[in-house]
């Protein structure tokens, strides 16, 4: 059973050479944390275990961003995180070293620098202190750079991974399975793979693109793209395309929603996945939450039956919280109540 990490900042160092993803624990548990799993479960918490936790209860907001530069634009990035109710931000080239210190309140942020020790390429993760998880070793090799994490839902564990993978770099499809089995049985891995394939919706298909899709098949894996562009390069003899999505593994594909952000200053912009504890209505291109199906007596049973009207309210965070705390509880709400 994976142990809370400590809210304040830690920043791994990685080894020279990739690493399996072992369980790692912090120094101390964070208390007013429940696990994902709980969160999920549908049991109410006993008062001393109840916090800010509680938007975390219906959705797990994730996003893939290559960031170019993770300490340059950290401010831009809190405030896509806060507007868009970011919980786990999976960071692509990050630039950062062994020696790096970036600090988010409100969230801990652990890093993969490249294994040269300079400042490019590398990953990272930036996740809410109100989830619980612990942090897995990371994986450092010249081609592919990963931050991994674990946390835990209504099905098991969940292994989360940002992940960059430098372009000049030849990787075949065995480099990326090894990488892959680092992840366990459950996991989901974001990030820029600079891999186009027509197969998740780049223009083109590429070398790289094919040992990407051959190590997908041979591992049981589904990649999730939007279909859209996500590198959109400043040389205007270059052509936008798809280089960021994300890899999956025992993953209901009917409990999530993918969609595109065009946030961001970056030449790459964010991708972001919400995963649900239910099946979540897949329409005709349409972001309506109900329709004339909806059961409106199920919508309001739901809510009665499951909002928590103990919530603290006495800071600004707290009210914060409370404000995606019932936006996520109506949504879920709506899906719950709707038929597609």
């Amino acid at each position: 059973m994976p142990r809370a990490k400590q809210p304040a900042q830690s920043n791994q160092t990685p080894p020279s050479n990739p690493t399996v993803g072992n369980e790692s624990t912090g120094n101390g548990n964070n208390t007013h944390s429940r696990s994902y799993a709980d969160a999920t479960s549908g049991k109410t918490p006993q008062p001393s275990q109840q916090s800010n936790s509680k938007l975390e209860d219906m959705l797990l907001k994730q996003t893939t961003w290559n960031i170019n530069g993770l300490a340059p634009n950290k401010n831009e990035l809190e405030v896509f995180m806060k507007s868009n109710m970011i919980d786990v931000c999976l960071i692509s080239e990050s630039h950062t070293t062994s020696r790096s210190r970036i600090n988010v309140p409100g969230y801990s942020v652990y890093l993969t620098p490249h294994p040269d020790g300079g400042a490019h390429a590398g990953a990272a993760i930036i996740i809410k202190n109100s989830v619980k998880h612990c942090l897995l070793d990371p994986f450092a090799a010249p081609y592919l750079q990963a931050t991994s994490i674990r946390v835990e839902d209504r099905s098991g564990f969940l292994n989360l991974s940002a992940i960059y993978c430098p372009p000049r770099h030849t990787i075949k499809e065995e480099m990326f399975s090894d990488f892959f089995k680092t992840l366990g049985n459950r996991f989901i891995a974001g990030g820029d793979w600079n891999a186009k394939h027509s197969h998740w919706g780049s223009r083109i298909t590429v070398t790289r693109g094919k040992e990407l899709k051959k190590s997908i098949d041979a591992n049981h894996l589904r990649s999730m793209s939007t279909g859209e562009p996500t590198y959109w390069p400043t040389d205007s003899n270059k052509t936008p395309d798809l280089l960021d999505f994300f890899i999956t593994k025992n993953i209901c594909l009917q409990n999530t929603l993918i969609k595109s952000s065009l946030d961001g200053s970056s030449d790459h912009t964010p991708v972001i996945l919400i995963l649900s504890p239910i099946a979540i209505p897949h329409d005709s291109g349409t972001d309506y939450l109900h329709n004339s199906k909806t059961d409106w007596d199920c919508f309001r049973e739901y809510l009665e039956s499951n909002i928590d009207l103990k919530l603290s309210l006495k800071t600004n965070e707290e009210v914060d919280n409370a404000s995606l705390y019932i936006t996520n509880l109506i949504q879920v709400a709506a899906w719950t109540s709707t038929l597609s």
